[in-house]
């Protein structure tokens, strides 16, 4: 399969970060060989979680800040990052294998995404200031 790809940015508003997800899902279903109805709903929540993200906690919701996206499909493999205009975060603190085992994390209102985020895609990375996320994951058949 060649490579295919997308690429849009969007303001930092909720409903613009679902109507990407839902775009970039469209792009996906064209361009994977037969994904699995299990892949697609991975991806999708995968994609929601960390565009919201970008949009709250990287942009809070300023909509004179943009998130970027590309998704690229290269054999059944797909490569996304997003890419916010905020500070960025300290995702080591997040990833850590220690963080949410502890009675009280288990509670948090946040801080669990990223943990759900690693768990659904093959590899997961951040630039040093915590402003953009790559992920790559193996979906669909002929791989």
């Amino acid at each position: 399969m060649m490579e295919s790809k997308y690429e849009a940015a969007i303001s930092s508003k909720i409903i613009n970060a679902k109507t990407l997800t839902n775009d970039c899902m469209v792009f996906i279903n064209k361009n994977i060989s037969d994904p699995s109805p299990d892949d697609i709903q991975d991806i999708k929540l995968v994609l929601s979680e960390l565009l919201y993200n970008a949009v709250i906690h990287g942009n809070h919701q300023d909509e004179t800040k943009r998130v970027s996206i590309s998704v690229k499909i290269v054999k059944n493999i797909l490569f996304v990052r997003i890419c916010d205009e905020g500070a960025g975060f300290d995702y080591n603190h997040i990833i850590s294998p220690k963080k949410n085992t502890k009675a009280e994390d288990l509670f948090m209102e946040s801080g669990r995404g990223i943990k759900l985020v690693m768990a659904l895609v093959d590899k997961l990375s951040f630039n040093k200031e915590g402003n953009i996320i790559k992920f790559s994951k193996k979906v669909g058949s002929n791989g």
